[in-house]
This record gives C-alpha cells, structure tokens and sequence, in this order.
C-alpha cells in the first residue's frame, strides 16, 4: 500500500522529458589565423589610428584601440567546446533551455563548409528578433537535427530570416529547405 504523497514512475511509464539528439562544438566560429593576418590588419588599425590622430579624435582612437584589442583577442583565444542538446521540451544550448513555445523557426547556414544552426526567437511585444547559432560539426548530424526539428517548429525560409548581403558574410551560405527533404 503506497501511503505516501508522491508518485512513482515505473520502467513501462512514459517520460515526458527525453534528450532526442545531443552534440559538442565550438561555441563560436574559430580558424586559427597565421602572423600575416595579424600584421595585416595591424597595418590597417595603425592606418586608421594614425587619420584619427591627424583628424584630432582622440577620443575615436580609444574606441578603435578597444575594438582592435578585442578583435585580435578573439583571434588569438579557441572557443570553449559547449554542449547542445534537443529535447522534448526545447532546445538546451549555452546554459540555457528555449522552449518550443519560444522558438519560431530554424534554419542552417555553411560558413566555410561548417554548419550552423539558428534558432529564431521573437522577442514578446518588439518585432525584434533574437538569433541562436550552435556550429554542427559531427558530419550528417545536421540532417538527424533537421529531422527533429522539424517535428517541433517550421524551417525558416530566407525572406522570413532576414537574410541579405550582411547576413551572408556573418553566417555564410543560407541552406534550403530541399538540400534536408528525403523526396
């Protein structure tokens, strides 16, 4: 006789939450770069520093001089390994669960043959929307995401994204819909 105040699950119960596809990669896009990228763009912030300095700014000079320390920062840093997983309830990424409710679409990108994948997330009474991106980089993993996505939320297409010309440099090659459908 059960007298106590809580339920148990037995092994033929169903689990409401389930990991259906987990992976590990990069938190961010990442190439290691060699001395001659680093002497270029060196030559281009002292050349835009010294029309600053000409100009009078030296107030700009401060801000390019921060942007240029974090530019060759995060040049210089690998990116942690993070760990991604979707579940029945949402997608858990970076520390954090974004619920089915809360996502509007996905879409993948190839930038320089690794893929991305990118939440879409509207922001509650803006019409701004928040971007998740998470690189794949387990070969054919993108498809068995795409699979279970699919199941969850729609696949954005590229007018829906707001993809352009900026959104190309940024995250690459937008993928269709059809390079994922098994016809």
């Amino acid at each position: 006789m059960n007298t106590g105040l809580h339920t148990s699950l037995q092994d033929n119960e169903k689990i409401v939450f389930k990991n259906l596809v987990t992976w590990s990669s990069p938190e961010r896009y990442w190439e290691k770069r060699d001395r001659s990228w680093y002497l270029a763009y060196s030559l281009f912030f002292v050349l835009i520093i010294s029309a600053l300095a000409i100009l009078g700014e030296f107030i700009m000079i401060l801000g390019v001089l921060a942007f240029m320390f974090l530019w060759f920062a995060q040049a210089y840093i690998p990116p942690k390994i993070v760990d991604h997983s979707i579940t029945t309830i949402g997608v858990r990424a970076f520390d954090n669960l974004y619920k089915w409710k809360e996502i509007s679409n996905f879409w993948f990108s190839d930038k320089n043959g690794v893929k991305i994948l990118h939440l879409e997330q509207p922001i509650e009474g803006s019409k701004v929307t928040k971007r998740i991106s998470m690189i794949v980089d387990d070969e054919g993993k993108d498809q068995e995401i795409f699979e279970v996505l699919l199941k969850y939320t729609d696949y954005g297409r590229k007018e829906e994204v707001g993809f352009n010309f900026l959104s190309k440099i940024i995250n690459g090659d937008y993928q269709e819909i059809d390079k994922y459908m098994k016809l």
